[in-house]
């Protein structure tokens, strides 16, 4: 989690990014706007996802779903940011080479 922290926002909880799709990842990890309505269920507003404690809770709640679906595997490490093989393949390649820099994975 913390790896997807520091290469989402490099810790940055204010971040509002928008994407050429129309979409914005908000705050420390970077929490998709597709998400928004899921939240919403929960009582979570977009703007709730600027304090870093909710957000890095949300992330950690959206990161163990794709662990619950995909086991501990990176294949659930990349499907944090997307389901779609090419770039979960290159999200988790990504967040094993923050892990590298790190020396906490070979």
């Amino acid at each position: 989690m913390r790896a997807i922290i520091f290469h989402e926002s490099r810790g940055n909880a204010s971040v509002v990014m928008r994407n050429t799709n129309g979409s914005i990842d908000v705050g420390l990890g970077q929490l998709n706007s597709i998400h928004f309505k899921e939240l919403a269920r929960y009582g979570i507003a977009p703007e709730h996802l600027l304090d870093g404690c909710v957000n890095t809770y949300v992330a950690a709640w959206h990161l163990a779903k794709q662990v619950k679906q995909h086991g501990n595997t990176w294949i659930a490490v990349g499907t944090y940011h997307s389901k779609t093989p090419v770039f979960r393949d290159r999200y988790a390649q990504r967040i094993h080479a923050v892990l590298r820099r790190w020396n906490v994975a070979p």
